[in-house]
């Protein structure tokens, strides 16, 4: 199906009542890796209008996932208990105690390396470091930095497929040339190309996480890893053109201010920016100048889950690869 037509296929969908009631599915579980995207309680209490353990005014994108699926997501802690290991501030190829490799490392000891291949897993972080990538004076720098991201997911996906994860959920990150953080970088410098080089690093990610799930290379490798114990789904979501469609069609879901933060973090304690406050954060995409607001996540929600139900129930649709479906949305 033509790549438009699905999108606003999928917007008349989002666009209806919404219902009480789901597909069901038959995951046993959903696991969880990630930064402040995702992040339920893994990170100190923010303040308000922040909602509790939340990088959010409400529930984030993944853990409405989760209900939708029959699931729950629980911070996993310090010791690995729960299964959702996201925190703020976690980046893919750090090498601190909340960033990727640390988070899967902990997860499969906290399972002493046997985890169960029904459940789904969840890789959808990169976000901090296309901030850092940004950063970089040099472009060039900020690409390499790009590069060690995607590399940091590539490894944390061939560590869960070999202890025995068959369904992984791909996410990659947003443009953030469009969020207010870069946007005021540019102000201050009276210079647009911060918005510019942001985007096109973000679009490097991404191109980066779809050859990673359609690397015909990678469809031998994980066949060869995953032996005779079934074939591997891997589920792309590509949110980078998502929310880039979101904002050009934002008017249709309500929104009128795609491109300022309602809130100033920087004010102790928090406090709404002129032009937004209680009743006004539906009309904000952005919460504070990186994170989107909960009505924002609530519709990511809803795309994820669809992405999901379609591509477990219409999986002869895609293309595939030996030993490995990829459902790419």
């Amino acid at each position: 199906m033509n790549r438009h037509i699905r999108f606003y296929l999928l917007i008349s969908i989002l666009l209806l009542p919404a219902t009480a009631s789901y597909a069901s599915t038959d995951y046993s579980d959903i696991v969880i890796f990630g930064d402040s995207f995702s992040d339920i309680g893994n990170s100190p209490l923010l303040p308000p209008p922040y909602s509790p353990n939340r990088f959010s005014n409400g529930p984030v994108a993944i853990e409405l996932v989760a209900q939708k699926l029959g699931l729950s997501a629980v911070a996993a802690g310090p010791n690995g208990s729960g299964n959702n290991f996201a925190a703020g501030g976690a980046k893919a190829s750090g090498g601190g105690p909340i960033d990727l490799p640390a988070q899967v490392g902990l997860f499969l000891t906290s399972r002493n390396n046997i985890i169960p291949t029904d459940a789904l897993y969840v890789l959808f972080i990169g976000g901090n470091d296309l901030r850092d990538a940004r950063n970089e004076f040099d472009f060039n720098a900020g690409k390499l930095l790009v590069k060690q991201a995607s590399e940091s997911v590539e490894r944390a996906l061939d560590a869960l497929v070999a202890a025995g994860a068959r369904n992984i959920l791909l996410i990659n990150a947003p443009n953030i040339g469009a969020i207010p953080e870069t946007r005021m970088i540019a102000a201050i410098a009276n210079d647009p190309a911060p918005i510019i080089e942001s985007r096109k690093l973000s679009r490097i990610y991404k191109r980066k996480l779809r050859r990673l799930a359609y690397s015909s290379n990678r469809s031998i490798k994980h066949q060869i890893i995953a032996g005779s114990s079934g074939e591997i789904n891997i589920i792309e979501f590509d949110l980078f053109n998502f929310f880039r469609k979101l904002l050009k069609k934002a008017h249709r879901f309500g929104f009128t201010n795609t491109t300022d933060a309602c809130i100033d973090v920087l004010a102790d304690p928090p406090e709404f920016n002129a032009g937004c406050g209680p009743d006004k954060l539906d009309d904000h995409v952005f919460l504070d100048a990186i994170h989107p607001t909960a009505k924002v996540h609530a519709i990511v929600a809803d795309a994820i889950y669809d992405v999901i139900i379609r591509s477990r129930y219409h999986r002869h649709t895609y293309r595939k690869w030996p030993g490995r479906s990829v459902s790419r949305y």
